[in-house]
């Protein structure tokens, strides 16, 4: 495969002949002129489409995943006005670790969880259908992290993104037309209003502030390999909520199963299905058990509202069926929806507020001090409240 600043050829794809019209081979190969999609799709469409082609290649050595994908990943990255963290574009980094497994899923230990590149296997971005000012609502409207990454060999920690990442003259503004944390006078380092944070969105749980977690002295970090100058460790440090629901592939069923995936669902104290996800296959087998969530922004589905939550909490305890069986039939049927590019998502500012009504969330495993993503899901806002003891707790997060 070969690809410059004008095309992209693949030796098993014949397209060098502009009068042959496009084909499902010729779309599927990625072999397309940059020119056309430049015109035809914003930046962080041309991250989605890229990505989406190379996770579904295999190379010799797993530590290449990063330099394979550097060339085009930095292309997009300036586009973005903007760098690349371990892959992942800087200046729209809440969206972009919100990817899904498409085929089963392989540890790279090379790289930090959170990175595409930290795993070997198919993946896409959600099914958004985010315009880039879409895009840009959600970042400043749906968002509140603030990223920090630990510097390699200390304790001292750098942004993720700031300000001066910008590869314009730093006297200039961002385009309007590119989509990306915007830093105000009135708002946070990431360009959300300071009514927007933790705290005040949190205001109805029951917040239980918890002490940061001790990295251990062997964990080393990683190497962000396509990086020219100084980069961080690979280890993610910030403040989000916590919380523990119990997680069954056992009692939820895709219709469509889809190969070398597993499909779960997260269930209450009350044992009401709260949300889904998608694991590798290996989930398949294992007990229903209890697991930690984080809250990393928030989602939505058009067919799925906080009433219909609550219906079902309140059917469990008026002493009816915990099984649900309505409930989870419409929650996985909504789910087949988006699997089919169906998920009936409209433009953002077209939208009420209340239609944001479900959380990203992330499923993560702790090894010392060090949290690891395991995949991503999402979960009813008005579930963080039904969550298993202690509840929702605001907690530091050093995630590798």
């Amino acid at each position: 495969m070969f690809r410059c600043p004008h095309a992209t050829w693949r030796e098993d794809v014949v397209a060098e002949d502009p009068d042959i019209t496009f084909s499902l081979d010729t779309m599927e190969s990625g072999a397309y002129e940059s020119t056309r999609v430049d015109t035809e799709f914003a930046p962080h469409n041309e991250y989605m489409g890229a990505l989406y082609q190379y996770s579904r290649r295999r190379i010799t050595y797993t530590s290449d995943a990063l330099n394979a994908f550097a060339a085009v990943s930095k292309l997009i990255a300036s586009k973005l006005e903007g760098k690349t963290c371990f892959g992942l574009p800087n200046s729209i980094f809440d969206w972009a670790l919100l990817w899904e497994p498409s085929q089963n899923l392989v540890r790279n230990p090379d790289f930090p969880s959170w990175s595409w590149a930290g795993w070997s296997g198919g993946l896409e971005m959600p099914s958004y259908e985010f315009t880039a000012e879409d895009l840009q609502h959600w970042l400043s409207t749906r968002t509140w992290v603030v990223w920090y990454q630990r510097q390699t060999g200390c304790h001292e920690t750098i942004l993720v993104w700031s300000p001066s990442d910008h590869l314009r003259d730093q006297n200039q503004t961002r385009s309007t037309t590119v989509p990306g944390y915007r830093r105000t006078e009135e708002s946070d380092v990431y360009g959300r209003p300071h009514i927007k944070q933790v705290p005040q969105r949190f205001s109805e749980c029951s917040i239980a502030p918890s002490i940061a977690p001790t990295v251990p002295v062997t964990h080393r970090g990683y190497t962000d390999t396509t990086s020219l100058e100084p980069s961080g460790s690979g280890l993610l440090q910030f403040r989000t909520i916590s919380a523990v629901f119990r997680l069954s592939s056992q009692e939820v069923e895709f219709p469509r199963p889809v190969p070398g995936l597993c499909y779960a669902g997260l269930f209450d104290r009350n044992g009401v299905l709260s949300g889904t996800m998608w694991l590798d296959d290996s989930w398949r087998d294992k007990p229903s058990a209890n697991f930690e969530f984080i809250v990393i922004s928030e989602g939505r589905d058009s067919r799925l509202t906080p009433e219909f939550y609550e219906e079902a909490v309140a059917k469990v305890n008026n002493g009816r069926s915990k099984s649900m069986a309505g409930y989870d039939s419409d929650l996985v049927q909504c789910d087949e929806d988006v699997a089919q590019g169906n998920d009936g998502v409209e433009l953002v500012d077209s939208d009420p507020v209340d239609s944001w009504n479900l959380y990203h969330v992330m499923l993560i495993e702790w090894h010392g001090g060090v949290a690891e993503r395991v995949g991503v899901g999402k979960l009813f806002k008005t579930a963080l409240k039904h969550a298993f003891a202690p509840g929702p707790l605001l907690k530091e997060i050093i995630l590798g």
